[in-house]
């Protein structure tokens, strides 16, 4: 039950009443509504004049608009089905706006169709993909896009961008809608906290048009959607790996959106829905294909839209089909996405870094719920750091070919990459199966010491973990004196993923199954040890094989 006076979480197929709902849309748009930049900074790459910029705003409307209905869609096999906007993403961003310098801006829309198209073909192998980037990998990159967003808020309400800088004043208004926006979070009344980042946008606007520090009308005029997209696609294969990898980067991102999502709505939470990944990856692709005939550069799945849903308690998938929805009816206005980019950009930075640190909170979840050996410790770390390397050191990978320094202009990117490296190269020698011996005599801390180790290096979940140690625990107690003298427990872990099977075999006397139609005429330690025993367990199977040796085999999920 939640705490009184706290709001009410509107669950995924929950419907929130009109107003919350019209509201909830309003926010995730208006959030999202800051990488329309994104298509605005490769089209100026470019050298678009006005009327190209245009047409770039009103069809990157209509494109975000599409993907996000896609991907909340969940229905046929298309979308995940939860509320996670489409939008365009850094990802991309760099080595689009590089490209678009050099080749213009047809080049990047055609590769960024074969990206989309590199992700819909890939999006049926998700279960496979996902043993070679495990979930510490997908939480290391939400953990970087949090990181990004972050950064970008800070950098929207401290500096601006070089067409708008920040003055004192804008400055001010940025804080002031931070405080705005954490004070009706926290503090505010239960109907406004679930809004509270719409309501400081709100606020932060008309404080910055009551101080004079709103920006300008952007000189350019609205176009309409009838006059087709304002690029042909044309293609470069020689800038094919840079958008692959970008392709790569971007399916994992989504996977870890789906799982935060997935994570969000079930408290019970234990492992991914593969085929809500499925669809949600397909539906990315099919909205990267969309910007690129559109003439656009590369979208994925917003990360801040599941951390606005995990802030507000707001998760209705239907908040993203309004979203979608409102997105498509602006672009089909002339002019209307001029009016978007009114928002002053500290008024933007503020709600993006009030929702990147819950998405920061969600990537170190992810890594933190399974177990930590030394292998995957330096796959983080290494990672971590060379993503990082090519913004914290400028001209690092100057010195490269174009082809391979492309790989190195998303942080994202280059530290997937990395992980994709290393990750089979620290497998080596990693057995999927470990035989272990124990007596009785060494004390159940040495058992449980010893099925640690394979645990860790197999990266098994925290929760998982434990239950595996509390049943060997309630094991040892309960089968001591069955044991015969001298003798000892040989146990046997394998790893099956999803299925954890362990096989506990010794010389000696069955442990006696229990009649629950019978209970005991007196309180019985040994019947209390095997129900917890049984209770730690996902199934579990007692029996004598043929050499007289009796076995039991535990199974966790």
């Amino acid at each position: 039950m939640p705490p009184a006076g706290a709001p009410r979480a509107w669950r995924l197929h929950e419907t929130p009443p009109a107003p919350l709902l019209v509201a909830s849309a309003l926010q995730q748009a208006g959030l999202a509504a800051v990488t329309l930049g994104f298509p605005l900074l490769v089209a100026e790459a470019a050298g678009a004049d006005a009327a190209l910029k245009a047409a770039v705003l009103q069809w990157s409307m209509l494109a975000m608009g599409i993907a996000t209905l896609l991907q909340c869609w969940g229905r046929w096999g298309i979308g995940s089905g939860y509320l996670i906007c489409g939008i365009f993403t850094a990802i991309y961003l760099p080595l689009s706006v590089v490209v678009a310098q050099r080749e213009g801006l047809a080049a990047v829309a055609g590769m960024t169709i074969v990206a989309g198209l590199t992700q819909m073909a890939l999006s049926p192998f998700v279960r496979r993909l996902r043993n070679q980037v495990p979930n510490e990998i997908i939480g290391l990159i939400v953990l970087l896009v949090g990181l990004a967003l972050g950064i970008l808020a800070v950098r929207l309400m401290v500096v601006g961008s070089p067409a708008e800088p920040a003055l004192g004043a804008d400055r001010g208004v940025a804080v002031t809608t931070f405080c705005l926006i954490v004070a009706l979070a926290i503090w505010g009344p239960p109907r406004i906290r679930p809004l509270a980042v719409l309501a400081g946008m709100v606020g932060g606007t008309a404080l910055a048009l009551l101080l004079g520090s709103a920006p300008e009308t952007p000189a350019v005029e609205g176009v309409s959607l009838l006059d087709g997209p304002p690029v042909t696609p044309s293609f470069n294969w020689a800038l094919l790996p840079g958008f692959l990898l970008g392709a790569l980067a971007s399916l994992v991102r989504c996977m870890g959106d789906i799982i935060a999502a997935q994570r969000a709505e079930d408290p019970h939470w234990t492992r991914p829905d593969q085929r809500s990944i499925r669809g949600g990856v397909l539906a990315d692709g099919m909205g990267t294909t969309l910007a690129g005939l559109m003439g656009l550069p590369g979208m994925n799945s917003y990360t801040g839209s599941v951390g606005l849903a995990v802030a507000s308690g707001v998760r209705s998938r239907v908040v993203g089909l309004a979203a979608g929805a409102f997105w498509v009816g602006l672009a089909l206005l002339p002019s209307a996405a001029v009016w978007m980019l009114l928002i002053p950009q500290g008024v933007l930075g503020a709600a993006l870094l009030y929702v990147s640190a819950f998405i920061i909170a969600s990537g170190f979840i992810t890594i933190t719920q399974r177990l930590l050996d030394q292998r995957r410790t330096v796959l983080l770390g290494v990672s971590l750091v060379v993503g990082l390397s090519g913004a914290l050191i400028p001209g690092l990978y100057e010195g490269l070919p174009f082809a391979v320094q492309a790989l190195t202009f998303s942080s994202l990117a280059l530290a997937l990459a990395v992980a994709l490296v290393l990750g089979p190269l620290l497998r080596i020698g990693l057995a999927r199966e470990v035989g272990l011996e124990w007596r009785p005599a060494e004390g159940v801390p040495a058992l449980l010491e010893a099925a640690r180790v394979p645990l860790q290096q197999w990266g098994v979940r925290r929760a998982v973990a434990d239950r595996v140690g509390g049943a060997l625990e309630e094991f040892a107690l309960l089968a001591e004196e069955d044991i015969a003298s001298g003798g000892a427990v040989h146990l046997r872990m394998e790893n099956t993923d999803p299925v954890l099977r362990l096989t506990l075999s010794w010389q000696g006397v069955p442990i006696t199954p229990l009649d629950p139609a019978t209970p005991p005429e007196e309180p019985d330690l040994r019947r209390v040890a095997l129900l917890l025993l049984r209770h730690k367990t996902d199934a579990m199977r007692l029996r004598a094989v043929a050499d007289g040796r009796p076995q039991e085999s535990p199974h966790f999920r």
